[in-house]
């Protein structure tokens, strides 16, 4: 018990004190049992509830679904490029957190605090797979992909909330309007996908795109003369090199495969 308390204080003392009593941000435990959830749904209990069931039609719950987020994402990009006056979509720039308990630096602290939950939010997706019974959606790409990004967003909103981040934040919301606008419209049939099937194609190249932004980014992050801290970038850095590839690989099967097999044809 002594060693666990040691550990909560670390979190505590090392962690960003204007966040301490915001819920889930004290220490990692609540995300852990969160993501323990999430998985256990998933996997066990979600496909053995769906076993003898026939799939829920969640047409209306995913409209409703993609169109607020659409909105949230909106709601971010507006919210970051108003409040901060130093530029944040120049990533090629390095910026270091104003940690002041000053109204601008809060509000950047909470906007990305609100893509932290926001992260947790979209965990319910993969649900959306399991109760329409789509098991083959709830893929290793997909899962690690949720995973990883809601543990990042804690580490972000824990540890350096704002700054660099906030061109991440930016550039993924921006992507996720395009993705969310795109699954909205493709709820309605398959006269509209076949007429979105390009867009669809795109979105993953636009989603590699990003990745790319992102690790040039965290690369100048690591550069000796820029304030930031270099431990969260070393784990950052991995997991978004991993999470392109996944999506690379994920695109090559998809598409270019598929390409090469009607060209033999």
């Amino acid at each position: 018990m002594e060693r666990i308390s040691n550990e909560s204080s670390s979190f505590i003392r090392y962690g960003d004190q204007r966040a301490i009593n915001w819920p889930l941000m004290e220490t990692p435990l609540l995300l852990m049992c969160i993501v323990a959830v999430y998985l256990t749904i998933i996997y066990r209990w979600g496909p053995a509830f769906m076993e003898k069931r026939k799939p829920y039609d969640l047409k209306w719950v995913m409209a409703i679904y993609n169109l607020l987020q659409v909105v949230a994402c909106c709601y971010l990009i507006h919210g970051i490029i108003s409040t901060d006056d130093s530029q944040p979509l120049e990533f090629w720039k390095c910026k270091s957190v104003d940690f002041r308990p000053d109204p601008k630096p809060i509000r950047i602290l909470q906007l990305t605090y609100h893509t932290f939950l926001l992260k947790v939010v979209e965990l319910i997706e993969t649900v959306f797979f399991v109760l329409r019974k789509k098991q083959n959606q709830v893929s290793k790409l997909h899962v690690y992909h949720h995973v990883s990004t809601v543990s990042l967003s804690w580490i972000m909103v824990k540890y350096n909330g704002g700054g660099m981040i906030l061109f991440s934040i930016i550039l993924n919301s921006f992507v996720h309007v395009i993705m969310y606008s795109y699954y909205f419209a493709a709820l309605f049939g398959p006269a509209v996908q076949k007429k979105l099937q390009t867009i669809k194609k795109n979105i993953t190249v636009i989603q590699m795109i990003q990745f790319c932004f992102i690790l040039s980014q965290c690369l100048l992050g690591l550069a000796q003369n820029c304030d930031v801290p270099k431990v969260l970038v070393a784990i950052y850095v991995p997991n978004v090199a991993l999470i392109f590839y996944m999506f690379y690989d994920f695109f090559r099967t998809a598409y270019t495969t598929k390409s090469d097999k009607l060209k033999g044809n």
